[in-house]
Parts: C-alpha cells; sequence; structure tokens
C-alpha cells in the first residue's frame, strides 16, 4: 500500500518537488542536555501538560526545580560540575522518569536513570584512550572433578598486558 501511494506521489507532483519537499522528514533532535565550555550543564524536559518538574541529579543534595518556557520545555542550568559519569533522572508532578532524548541509561532494582558524561580536561579513567592494549587468550579444558558441565568442558580467559 506504502509503495502504491509513493508511485502515486511520483505519477503526480513533478520531480523536483519530490527533490525538495516543503515538510521535514525527520523532527528535529531534542537536546535534553547540553554542557558547556564552563562545565555547567543545561538539562531540558519537554511536557507542556506538566505542572511541576525536578531534576534528580547524582552528587546534589536536593532535586533542583526547572523553569517552563512558553513552548512547554522545562529546563535548569547546574552549577559548574567536575569530571564524571553522573547519573539523572526527571520528576515529572512527583513521578520519576528517565531521559526520554537520552539513550544512555543505566537501571537499579527500583528505577532507571540517564547517564550524562562530563569530559575532564584530559582523559578519565573511563574514557577510551589510544593507549596499548594487552591480550585476551580464550582457553576451554576438560574436567572430570566438576560435574554437570555440558561435555565435561569449561573455559576461561587470561589477559596479558601489552
Amino acid at each position: 500500500m506504502r509503495r502504491n501511494l509513493l508511485l502515486a506521489m511520483a505519477l503526480l507532483l513533478p520531480s523536483a518537488a519530490l527533490a525538495q519537499p516543503n515538510f521535514p522528514l525527520a523532527p528535529p533532535a531534542f537536546n535534553s542536555h547540553e554542557i558547556h565550555p564552563d562545565h555547567t550543564v543545561t538539562f531540558r524536559y519537554k511536557d507542556a501538560a506538566a505542572t511541576t518538574v525536578k531534576l534528580a541529579l547524582e552528587g546534589t543534595p536536593h532535586l533542583l526545580p526547572m523553569q517552563r518556557d512558553p513552548a512547554g520545555v522545562w529546563s535548569v542550568t547546574t552549577p559548574p560540575l567536575g569530571p564524571e559519569l553522573y547519573t539523572y533522572s526527571f520528576q515529572v508532578d512527583g513521578k520519576n522518569h528517565a531521559d526520554p532524548d537520552n539513550p544512555r541509561s543505566t537501571s537499579s532494582l527500583t528505577a532507571v536513570s540517564s547517564v550524562l558524561h562530563v569530559p575532564g580536561d584530559t582523559p578519565e579513567p573511563w574514557d577510551a584512550t589510544a593507549v596499548p592494549h594487552g591480550v585476551l587468550h580464550h582457553h576451554t579444558y576438560t574436567s572430570k572433578v566438576v560435574l554437570g558441565l555440558p561435555g565435561n568442558q569449561s573455559q576461561y580467559i587470561v589477559y596479558t598486558p601489552p
């Protein structure tokens, strides 16, 4: 059905109209968090129907109240944050929500939180860097002592540094 609709559109519209559509093909990406050069971070949450939105940010003792603009976007800017991996969530009308526009998340037994990476001036231990890497050696062995192994075999991995 969709193919037929596209074919009908191609027959009815001149090719220039198809090459330059008057409508956006995808909505612009919503920037839910922005790290500034001074290491402050502006968080944004879009919900025009919400009456209160607060930011729960790891390392801050209290929820940070957010302000709504006329378009229904709630925002707050933090004080400067040190280089770290932070978890955060939005409390919308009393209920916690992970950031729907951030694919990086972590979960606990009770909640899902989003993850924010505030980079440092130099690489941190969790940053990927161009350093020599070691080698992982994968080995399989047969055991007559451990019962219940498929084929009486188990595996282990040895890391040898560069």
